[in-house]
């Protein structure tokens, strides 16, 4: 079942709003068909990065960058009233499918542990970013559902990731804003089903007054 996506928007400026955080522009979110509400979990929100792919080399360098850690940690701190203990594995890159998997796990206040799968499909021109959230609990049965869909995307002929091609768009920070828009939004994609539940709760109370 499709999310609307003015409803994905709303609830994310909202979160910028309330915490100061990055507003993060998700082209699209699912969730299962017999879910009772929007994001219950588990759901998949997805990314669209917009840029000339550069090497795989550029791209682990900004992930293993000082820089780039703490402008996370720094991004993280905003929802702390929301979540705590997040954790970063370290990106794996799948050359064969020319795919960066990366695993996160938080606290999320009123919901316990989450577990998110961050997938990056890199492109000719462009990173399509899926951003799979589940409690904890549940995360082993629901993966065998996200890999479903990660073995069913595919770019179109022409827009494939070349790797020797890319090394032409390396630089020293092309990748820098997509790597940091990528973790936040695995992240704040995995809390957001609290989010969803409070401001519900909250207009619910302004429209029985």
């Amino acid at each position: 079942m499709e999310i609307p996506k003015s409803t994905i928007d709303d609830l994310f400026r909202q979160l910028a709003d309330q915490t100061g955080g990055q507003f993060i522009d998700y082209a699209a979110g699912f969730q299962l068909e017999d879910a009772q509400n929007y994001f219950q979990y588990p759901y998949i929100l997805v990314q669209e990065h917009k840029i000339n792919t550069p090497s795989y080399s550029q791209i682990t360098q900004e992930f293993e960058s000082d820089k780039f850690s703490e402008g996370v940690d720094k991004e993280i701190d905003k929802y702390s009233e929301f979540m705590t203990n997040a954790t970063l594995q370290d990106p794996f890159v799948d050359k064969e499918r020319n795919i960066i998997f990366m695993n996160l796990e938080m606290d999320v206040a009123n919901v316990g542990k989450v577990k998110g799968l961050l997938a990056m499909f890199l492109g000719k021109s462009g990173i399509t970013q899926l951003n799979f959230s589940s409690v904890k609990s549940e995360y082993s049965e629901n993966l065998s559902i996200f890999n479903q869909i990660i073995d069913s995307f595919s770019y179109e002929q022409g827009y494939e990731y070349n790797e020797q091609e890319a090394k032409k768009n390396d630089s020293p920070s092309i990748f820098e804003g997509v790597a940091e828009k990528g973790i936040i939004g695995a992240i704040t994609g995995g809390l957001i089903a609290l989010i969803f539940g409070l401001f519900s709760k909250s207009k619910k109370k302004k429209e029985e007054k």
